[in-house]
């Protein structure tokens, strides 16, 4: 959901939306609902050196987003946000670094 521009402008713009149909459910989801960051910390040592560029680079663009937001967002504001376009981004080279690629359980 992070990378896809067209689902984001459609469900968090429409009129018959759900409350979890927005930036800050999502971003909670990713941290608390599948726990990102440890994650990170527990599989680092499995992640090639692609892997690791991509999921390091793709954390601090949503870290430094969410410090410089506050934390009710304006859905409009955030697809328009320089910011959110560099999450989007982050989330593509997340997903083609790992698609078809996970580490060995």
């Amino acid at each position: 959901m992070f990378a896809d521009n067209e689902a984001q402008e459609r469900r968090w713009l429409a009129a018959d939306c759900y409350a979890w149909e927005c930036p800050e459910e999502l971003i909670n989801d990713l941290y608390d609902g599948y726990n990102f960051d440890l994650f990170i910390q527990e599989f680092d040592s499995t992640f090639t050196e692609t892997q690791r560029a991509a999921i390091l680079l793709w954390k601090k663009r949503l870290d430094d987003f969410c410090d410089a937001t506050p934390n009710w967002l304006d859905e409009k504001e955030v697809l328009a946000d320089p910011g959110w376009k560099a999450i989007r981004e982050g989330a593509k080279g997340f997903i083609a670094a790992f698609e078809d690629k996970w580490p060995p359980p």
